[in-house]
């Protein structure tokens, strides 16, 4: 197990696939970009929202497709109100 993973229990108990590293990348990219250009605390929030969002599809490909998108959304926002 990486360091960048959920451990196989807690997944197990959640019920959830392993990611990808693609998603794994953008879940990150995606926390990282949100607390860098809103306030901190909101990371979590928001990758909590999208995993909700997200649990919906069964494509790991297709649940990083629309981080990307959730990402670049969140630039956007920054920088039509920076």
């Amino acid at each position: 197990m990486s360091d960048h993973e959920l451990p196989p229990a807690l997944r197990d108990l959640l019920g959830v696939p392993a990611m990808s590293g693609e998603e794994r990348t953008a879940v990150l990219d995606l926390v990282r970009v949100v607390a860098h250009t809103t306030e901190r605390r909101y990371g979590p929030l928001v990758a909590y929202g999208l995993g909700l969002a997200l649990s919906r599809s069964t494509d790991p490909a297709e649940r990083a497709t629309h981080l990307r998108t959730a990402i670049e959304a969140v630039q956007r926002t920054e920088e039509a109100q920076g």
